[in-house]
């Protein structure tokens, strides 16, 4: 939670949804995000669901090329020790590499209060950003 002006309060809320419920899961949080504002007297204006992933994956990948790549410059005892520290540093760089994909919108129906719509993969790109996923 952090004040992003005068008037404004942003409201971050991570959570991981049972698979097997899909969209409902997403909209009990919003509803209950919504009721706590509300009771807190404040006015919901916008929200979304968003998939945050790291990039772990890919910069023990690059870490892995790398350190092979530095490995053959190096003596051969000291080969698979700068591979395999080359693939850690490369894991924890990646962690720090998150993309925020946008998957709903939730929009505030006059008679229905707010509900979610599916985000279309054209209409909003994937964010990048560097920090814990």
């Amino acid at each position: 939670m952090r004040w992003r002006d005068d008037n404004t309060v942003c409201v971050v809320l991570r959570y991981e949804p049972d698979h097997g419920t899909g969209a409902d899961a997403h909209q009990t949080a919003l509803a209950a995000v919504v009721w706590a504002a509300g009771g807190a007297g404040l006015h919901p204006i916008r929200a979304e669901v968003s998939r945050v992933a790291s990039h772990w994956t890919q910069g023990a990948v690059a870490g892995a090329l790398t350190g092979i790549g530095l490995s053959r410059t190096q003596p051969d005892e000291a080969g698979p020790v700068i591979a395999l520290a080359a693939v850690a540093l490369g894991a924890i760089v990646g962690s720090f590499v998150r993309r925020d994909v946008p998957v709903f919108r939730a929009l505030h129906l006059p008679y229905a209060g707010w509900r979610l719509v599916p985000v279309e993969p054209e209409v909003s790109g994937p964010r990048f950003r560097v920090g814990l996923a």
